[in-house]
Parts: C-alpha cells; structure tokens; sequence
C-alpha cells in the first residue's frame, strides 16, 4: 500500500521535524483497562512519526507498554468532576508544553472536551463543534427524539419512569425487547450498557436492579430479529469548518456478549447509500469531529435504522483504511494540522477481530445455533486486523492476556477488586519503549541490574529475616482473603467532633480545633513548596494520614494527656508529627512506633519519618520491624499504654492481632485509634467483642477523593475503653471471627 504524499511526509520527516509534530493525547475519562481502540491510535499514528501520549490507570495497561506511547500519564478519573477533570487536563496540558491534538476514546471525554472547549483550547487543539451536541447525541433518549425530529429512521423506544410504565409497556411489547442505559456514561464500572429480556420476568429485574442501584433511566427499545436485521456501522471524521469528510461503512458480525455488546469481528464494506445517508444527517446537524454510528438495517421495511451515536472515536476503527493508509485517526491529524486530506477507496474486505473476545462470541452463537464451524472459518478469510496482536508491537498483547487471565481468575475465586489508590491528579511516566532506548544508549546493563537488585534484596529479607519474609507473604493471601468479603455496613457518624468531645467528656467546641487547623498547613508547607504529592499513594503507594484521622488524634493526645503512646505504621510520619506536636504542647508523653521499613524500595527509606521535626525526637522512639515481631515485646516493657493507633497492615489478621494485645494494655480510659477500617472487619469484631465500650465511625476526610474506598472517604474507628470497666487480661476474640461477615455493626 502507498501512503499518501502527507502520511509519507511526515513518516519520511527528519528527526528534528519528527520532535517538531504536534503531540496527540488519547483521552481517556471511563475506567477500562482493556481497551483496543486506545492501543489502535498509539500504533496508527506512533507508525507515522506522530509523538502519542495516553492516560492509563497505571503502569501496566496494554495501552501503557506499546513501543509506540511516546508517554504516559497515569491518572484515575473515577469520581472527578468537571472541574477536577479540567485541574488535571491543565497539569497535562502544562507539561506537554506546546499544542495537542486531543481524540476521546469514551462518552465522557467527548462531552468534557466538547462542553469545556473555551478553557481547554489554552493548551489543546480541538474541532469546533455546539458545546452540548456530543452530550445530545450520546444520550440515547435525546438520540431518539432528534431522529423524530429529523425524521431519521430509528428503533421504536419508549421511556419508562416507573414499575408501573413498564407494566403498561409489557401488557402491549412483543418480547424480546432491548434495554438500555440512556447516559452509559454514568454507568458504574462493569455494568452493561445493553441486555436483552426475553420475557417479561427479565424486563421487571433489570428494571428493578437499575432502580435500586440509582443507574440512569432505561430505554425500553424495539428488537429486530437477527433474521430481519443487520448490524452496520460508519466511523468517520468530519470538519465543517475545513469542509474534511472522511467515513467508512462496515458489517458487525459478532458481538460479545452475542447481539448486545461491542463488536468483535467486523468486516469492511462499501456502502454508498449508508454512507450518504449518514453524511446528510451529520450537515444537518453541524457536527464536527471523529465519530462512531451504530445501525440495524431492517430487511422488513428496507430502513437502516440508527442506533447509536458515539462522539469519538470507535474501538475498531483500525479496520477501515484507505489506499493511500489513511484511517479516521490519522485524517483526523492531517486536518487539524493544516494539512489536506483527500478522499479515496475504501478497501474492501478487511476483518477486524478482537480475539480472545470473539473466541467467547462464537462460542454463544454456537450455543444458540447461529453458527457453524464452517460459517465461522468463512468469517475469518480476508485480510485481518486484530485488536490486540501485532509482530512490530507484541507487548499489548502479552499484558492483555495476563490481565484478561487474572480478571478470569479472580471471577472463579470470587475475589473483590483491590481497592485501587485514586490518582487524582495525573503522574507523568515515559513510555516503555522511550525508557528502555534510554536505557540502551546510556550504554549500560540497567535492566539486568535492575534484575540482580531485585532478587538480591528479597534473598536478603529472605535469609537476614525468615520470619518477616513470611509474614510478608502471609499478609498478601489475607489480603486476598479479606476482598473476598463483602465490605462490612458500617453506620458512619457524619458530625463526629461533637460526639468525640461527648465520649471524653469535655465542651464542644474548644481550642484545640483552632490549634490543628493553624498547625496543618505549617507541617504540609515544606513538602507543598517541593511540590511533592500529599495524600492516598504518596509514599510507595502508601498514603499519608487523611486530615479528618490526623485531627482526631490531636484531639485525643491534647485532650487524653497520655504519657505512653503507641503507634504502629509510619511512612513519612504525617501523623507522627502531629503526635509528637501535642506531646510537646501537653509538656508530657512519650511516643513509640512501630514500622517496618519498605525492603524491596530501598529509596523509600530514608524518607520514613522525614516529617518529624528534630525538637521533637527526644519524645519519639522508633523501632524498626513488624508489629507481630515488635509489639508484644514493647507492650510488655510499657506495662500500661494510654492511647494506641493502628495504620500498618491493614488486614483483619493484623488488626485484630494489633488490637487485642493494645486492649489488654490500654489503662481504662485510654482510646484505640483504628484507620482504614473500611479495608476489613477487624474492627467490627472489637466493638462487638466489647459491646460496652463507646465507640465512634468516621469518615477520614482525604484531601482527594477516593473513589474505591467507602462512600469516596474511607472510615477509621475509635474505641474508648470505659473507666469503670478494667478488663485486665488478654481478651481473646478471635472466637467471634466466624459470623462477623453476617453480622452489621451496631450504630455508636
């Protein structure tokens, strides 16, 4: 195939003019590691010369290791909203430094580039288009409404608001029906977007199950056998104001799940009438930009009917290409650069197949006898286009299939999801491919050293230290095993400073609220004028100490006056700090913590402790190690401890390991500060185990919000032991263990 004399240009541009061209920001606002349609434009335009950078959710996404990614910024949107997404829009946009072109790649992304175009232009190229068009056009209610309007051919839908509109609709409906999510883009993470009912049984659940999880409204919409239809769909890129027009037609043909979810093989097929018809219906309506139009053309009355309109770009887009190699990406590019864009065949015949996906596809169609082995090989001819496989790039493909195995795995044992940290603000990292020819031409062995490091120092812990190397990896399968459970209910204490002041028996409010809120941004200041990261993931992936745990603690060290103080978990010692401040201020007390240094990043440890002040270390000890080496030891040397605080490990074996030996130490009415507790039922198994204690639930008020973590917050707990009961010896509940997962914590 020859490029084009602009795709050639800029494939054949010098090394300087290749650092010259204007980046590209595949954005991406949804949650989905497995994306094909992102890794599709980092190797369309990579190929070319074009510098590509992507948001990812982490360092080991498909789209993150493609030798093509010039960089990556990793950045978790879950829970952001617009002018979140503009804050972090605006770090990108300052680092980059010059103009990027931007291609959305979901929903969300094409409505906040659309709809906050006048603040992004600053720092981005963008298509000129009315700013909530995209947000019309991928709401599936308003879809409908236009096509009325326009008197474009669509599915009949109806619109229920009630249990009882849908008892109107079944009484009349031929079954099946289609039901979708109006704005899926609202849509909780791994919820479908389309399901089938086939009876009315299955419409009344899915309709009760969107009801009780809030999801947005449904779309009760006309089926269309699979013997009266076909599924087609155009990709196209247009811009009114250059007057480009660039769109190809093609056939789904499979879908996974079969009939209602994304295609996986698809076949490239010229359509003039489709194609014209989907050009006149774009004028009509000024669109500008890349697109992705779903239709079902219905063989009973000869109508292609549309479906879905999606404002970005589709994930199989790489099965249409031109003979001069222009797909929508790149002509996208070539327009918003300045450069011309001319029309020319479409090839004809092409297969796109997302594999592993189609394997599953098949399969159902098999189940329901709408394939046969030789209609599935016939399927296959042609030339193809995979989503994921490509011998220049085999990497995406290689994380792809771990990562699709490990989702299988965790379905099988029934794992939760790790609670991932939240990413509120993008983190910059080269591309593996940039990191690696780094690597290479600094002339060394970086990578085999990299090697040799990593397994020295786990042979060290290994052999320096058995027992903390399997306290180690015990901790990870509890780890495993707490996600396994369902996350336990607790009742939360929205207004928690009165009631805290209530337990301990002093007025609300007081001075020492003034005191912490003067005394927060002294202690954040040095590390803010360093620009360092405070907050969930800071150290190593730990967090520092949220400011509703940390001004709890200060409450209770200046009001409780302890003399012994225990903590375990120290990171960079945000809560140290503060500890260490009210000792200093009470003019009493002595604090000991406990941590084990992160072993295996060495470059970590010289930063524990870092925010502790040296006035203060004459009221500070820290022993190294882990709490189940350390503790007992050191509460048996105290006798009597005033105040303890749990943020090590947190798993339900660590917790209440913790927590049981500081309650036989804890003088009466001493206090147990418990973070995270939303992580395990540790927690839940003390306040029951010593129902007669007070006891508070808070949410620890993170400077970012933590969208994994309960109600966005995260929780941590105290527990106040009453003067009036002494309980004096070890009290052993791990007995209460086995029906804590049925039971709900009781309200304080």
């Amino acid at each position: 195939m020859e490029l084009s004399h602009e795709l050639h240009e800029i494939l054949q541009g010098s090394p300087t003019a290749s650092e010259a061209a204007l980046p590209v920001l595949v954005l991406k606002v949804g949650h989905y590691l497995l994306h094909h349609g992102a890794v599709g434009i980092i190797r369309s335009l990579g190929r070319i010369g074009v510098p590509v950078y992507g948001i990812v959710e982490d360092r080991f996404t498909p789209a993150a290791v493609s030798r093509y990614l010039k960089g990556a910024f990793v950045w978790d949107t879950r829970g952001l909203d617009a002018p979140g997404l503009l804050e972090g829009m605006a770090v990108i946009g300052e680092r980059l430094k010059r103009p990027t072109i931007v291609i959305p790649t979901d929903d969300m992304a094409a409505i906040l580039i659309a709809e906050q175009a006048d603040t992004l232009r600053q720092w981005f190229i963008l298509p000129q288009q009315p700013a909530m068009l995209p947000r019309a056009l991928a709401n599936k209610r308003e879809l409908y409404l236009l096509c009325k309007k326009m008197q474009v051919a669509s599915p009949e839908s109806v619109f229920p608001s009630s249990i009882d509109d849908v008892r109107e609709y079944v009484e009349h409906a031929s079954f099946p029906v289609v039901l979708k999510a109006a704005q899926s883009w609202l849509l909780q993470d791994g919820k479908r977007t389309t399901s089938i009912a086939w009876t009315p049984e299955e419409a009344y659940a899915i309709y009760r199950s969107t009801e009780k999880h809030h999801d947005p409204h449904l779309i009760f919409q006309e089926y269309i056998p699979p013997a009266y239809g076909e599924d087609w769909f155009y990709h196209g890129y247009r811009n009114v104001r250059s007057d480009c027009c660039i769109g190809f037609t093609g056939r789904k043909l499979r879908s996974y799940p079969p009939f209602a979810g994304p295609t996986t093989l698809g076949k490239a097929v010229v359509n003039d009438p489709l194609r014209q018809q989907v050009e006149a219906f774009l004028q009509a309506i000024s669109y500008s930009g890349i697109m992705d139009l779903d239709y079902r053309f219905d063989k009973r009355d000869g109508q292609y009917k549309l479906v879905d309109f999606n404002p970005r770009i589709g994930a199989q887009f790489r099965l249409f290409e031109d003979s001069a190699g222009l797909d929508v990406a790149r002509a996208l590019y070539l327009d918003l650069t300045g450069r011309r864009v001319t029309r020319s065949g479409s090839i004809a015949g092409r297969t796109f197949i997302a594999e592993f996906h189609d394997l599953a596809a098949s399969f159902g169609y098999f189940r329901r006898g709408m394939l046969t082995i030789h209609e599935w090989r016939q399927s296959l001819l042609g030339a193809k286009e995979f989503a994921w496989f490509s011998h220049d790039d085999p990497l995406p493909f290689l994380v792809m299939c771990g990562r699709l195995l490990f989702r299988v795995i965790e379905r099988v044992l029934r794992m939760r999801p790790t609670p991932d940290i939240a990413i509120c603000m993008p983190r910059y990292e080269s591309g593996w491919h940039n990191q690696i020819s780094q690597r290479v031409e600094s002339g060394g062995r970086e990578a085999a050293l990299w090697v040799m490091r990593s397994v020295s120092r786990l042979a060290r812990v290994v052999v320096t230290d058995p027992r903390a190397a399997w306290d180690r990896v015990r901790d990870r399968f509890d780890e495993r095993r707490d996600r396994r459970r369902p996350r336990c209910p607790y009742e939360v204490e929205r207004d928690w400073d009165p009631r805290l002041h209530q337990i301990l028996g002093i007025k609300w409010p007081c001075d020492t609220e003034f005191e912490f809120r003067t005394l927060w941004p002294e202690v954040m200041r040095p590390f803010e004028a360093k620009r360092e990261w405070i907050g969930r993931g800071a150290f190593g992936g730990w967090g520092d100490g949220e400011p509703g745990f940390v001004r709890a603690l200060w409450h209770l060290v200046r009001h409780l006056r302890p003399t012994n103080v225990v903590e375990t978990g120290v990171a960079r010692g945000f809560t140290t700090r503060f500890i260490l401040e009210a000792l200093e201020r009470n003019g009493t007390g002595h604090l000991w913590s406990i941590d084990a240094p992160p072993v295996m990043k060495p470059e970590l440890v010289g930063q524990v402790g870092v925010a502790v002040l040296d006035r203060l270390r004459h009221r500070w000890s820290y022993i190294k190690g882990s709490s189940a080496q350390r503790l007992p030891r050191l509460l048996s040397q105290l006798g009597r401890i005033d105040l303890f605080i749990h943020d090590s490990r947190h798993t339900e074996r660590n917790v209440r390991f913790e927590l049981n030996r500081a309650w036989a130490a804890l003088r009466p009415g001493g206090a147990l500060l418990v973070d995270d507790i939303d992580l395990n039922w540790g927690f839940n198994s003390i306040t029951r185990a010593f129902s007669g204690h007070q006891f508070l639930i808070c949410h620890a008020e993170p400077l970012q919000p933590d969208p994994p973590r309960f109600d966005g917050r995260g929780l941590f707990g105290i527990i106040r032991k009453t003067a009036a009961k002494d309980y004096e010896t070890t009290c052993d509940f791990a007995a209460s263990t086995k029906n804590d997962r049925d039971q709900v914590a009781p309200r304080a």
